[in-house]
């Protein structure tokens, strides 16, 4: 009887401590995509931001000084994000925000040769490319499985300026980079929407 006793008081703690493995699972499983997220959001920027002085130049002949100040406005939307959109719930704020670039940078693609349309879908992309913030309040609410979100923002860097290049050398096409941004801007969304999910109790308790 003893035994019996002990064995069914071991199944009931092995049965106990499954729901809080695929807890502990989920919560890992939440920050590294997060961590999957930031990368292919830095991607998608840095995939179309570094050709863009580049069209300004070769493709829409603006005069050098007024290269940077074309080049500014995206990013003048882009630092005005957080302020605008803060008192927003961050997971819906991410997901619009990076539906928005999808169709900014769709406008970039189809208006590459007309220089109002590429101002105003630029400056507009800021204001997508600016909820980036909402990532780190999202990883903040993990608690303890907070993940290192700076490295993959820095691989995000190179690997959307490496991805952008050779699908503009491989077509010979310029404005083909803004393409592979909106593909990677949408799949930010898509990402994001399952990143988005809350912890719960039990996950940030981890």
């Amino acid at each position: 009887a003893a035994s019996i006793t002990a064995t069914a008081g071991a199944a009931t703690t092995g049965m106990g401590r499954l729901p809080q493995a695929a807890t502990s699972h989920t919560a890992r499983a939440r920050a590294s995509l997060l961590a999957l997220t930031m990368l292919v959001h830095q991607s998608h920027y840095f995939s179309y931001c570094c050709f863009l002085p580049w069209i300004f130049i070769t493709v829409l002949a603006l005069p050098l000084p007024l290269v940077g100040a074309a080049f500014a406005l995206g990013w003048v939307s882009y630092c005005f994000a957080p302020l605008l959109f803060q008192r927003f719930p961050p997971g819906k704020v991410f997901i619009t925000g990076h539906l928005l670039v999808t169709v900014a940078l769709c406008a970039l693609y189809i208006c590459t040769h007309q220089l109002l349309p590429v101002l105003a879908a630029w400056f507009f992309s800021g204001f997508g490319g600016g909820t980036v913030y909402c990532l780190r309040d999202l990883n903040s609410s993990r608690g303890s499985l907070a993940t290192d979100l700076d490295s993959w923002e820095n691989l995000g860097h190179v690997s959307g300026a490496a991805i952008a290049l050779i699908a503009v050398t491989a077509s010979n096409t310029p404005r083909c980079a803004f393409a592979v941004a909106a593909i990677l801007a949408l799949s930010t969304a898509i990402l994001g929407r399952q990143a988005a999910q809350p912890p719960s109790t039990q996950e940030v308790s981890k």
